[in-house]
């Protein structure tokens, strides 16, 4: 093994690392293994949210928290992971994230790093919300 390989792997290890610190609450410990279908093979993989959640940010934002698309589907999408306003307070009002918090502020918030972190670690504990990323994790072949 090379020490490029030995320098890029622990890179990753301190990135995911710090993505899951951040991850507003959330311990090393309690993101468990997701399973995944692959609709081209029709076989099982399974993926950390952690290392999933790296992917679509850099798949949608380009890793870009501030990232907006302003001609998504005819309404604007935000931040790392590209969440509609109505789509974002959807989510955020299903897994009572933010339940103190007015919808004029949940939209001051749908650019913060932190916040887009923990919302969407809560939808893809639930593989029914898979399909709002299926352009790109058919991309990353998760799909």
């Amino acid at each position: 093994m090379n020490i490029r390989r030995v320098v890029l792997f622990f890179a990753v290890l301190v990135l995911l690392y710090g993505l899951v610190n951040r991850a507003s609450g959330y311990s090393l410990s309690e993101f468990s293994t997701l399973v995944l279908l692959s609709n081209k093979k029709g076989v099982a993989r399974q993926i950390t949210p952690t290392a999933l959640m790296i992917g679509l940010a850099k798949c949608e934002s380009g890793n870009n928290p501030k990232a907006i698309n302003p001609h998504d589907g005819g309404s604007p999408s935000y931040g790392l992971y590209q969440y509609k306003r109505g789509t974002w307070l959807y989510f955020v009002r299903k897994y009572n994230l933010f339940p103190e918090t007015e919808d004029k502020e949940l939209d001051n918030i749908i650019m913060d790093r932190e916040a887009q972190e923990k919302v969407t670690y809560e939808v893809l504990k639930d593989s029914k919300n898979y399909p709002h990323w299926r352009i790109c994790l058919t991309k990353l072949n998760y799909l």
